[in-house]
């Protein structure tokens, strides 16, 4: 009768054993912290003067601030024509991605108005870009004024919006 007393010490043992034996391991925590990004307009979306035409016509301004005209539109000096700019600020080296405008916005001179579309940006990588050692990075939109025929004269003005964020 001994022999099931001895098979309970036994497993007792191997209880046991397998506890003496367990093993443990642990792990590192980490954390990264990088600066927001900060967006900063630095200049306005200027189409310049254009005069007043019987016919419809477009001006563009191009990323890098140029000016063209369609339709034999004759333009004017005296105002200034720009791209708009924007700075960026972050975490150096890091990669962003810039939300567009929409396709389309409104500026208005009183009752009147005008369409600005086809937003051209300076970066040509789906809209991606990469901070500089600094952390900063620069860069351009154009667009696409539509000018109807015997649009009323006046100065049109509008707001559009450029989102970022970090990929």
């Amino acid at each position: 009768m001994r022999q099931p007393f001895y098979i309970v010490i036994i497993g007792i043992l191997i209880l046991i054993a397998g506890q003496v034996f367990a093993a443990a391991a642990g792990a590192a925590a980490a954390a990264g912290v990088i600066e927001p990004l900060d967006i900063n307009k630095t200049a306005d979306l200027r189409f310049g003067r254009v005069f007043y035409s019987a016919a419809a016509h477009t001006i563009t301004v191009a990323p890098d601030g140029t000016r063209i005209a369609s339709d034999n539109a004759i333009l004017g000096d005296g105002d200034p024509v720009s791209a708009a700019a924007f700075l960026l600020h972050g975490q150096p080296g890091d990669t962003f991605h810039i939300f567009p405008p929409p396709k389309t916005i409104t500026l208005t001179n009183g009752a009147q108005s005008l369409l600005i579309t086809d937003f051209t940006c300076s970066i040509k990588t789906s809209n991606n870009g990469v901070l500089g050692s600094d952390g900063m990075f620069l860069f351009t939109y154009g667009a696409t004024a539509y000018i109807d025929a015997g649009q009323a004269p006046g100065l049109y003005t509008g707001t559009f919006t450029i989102a970022v964020n970090y990929q």
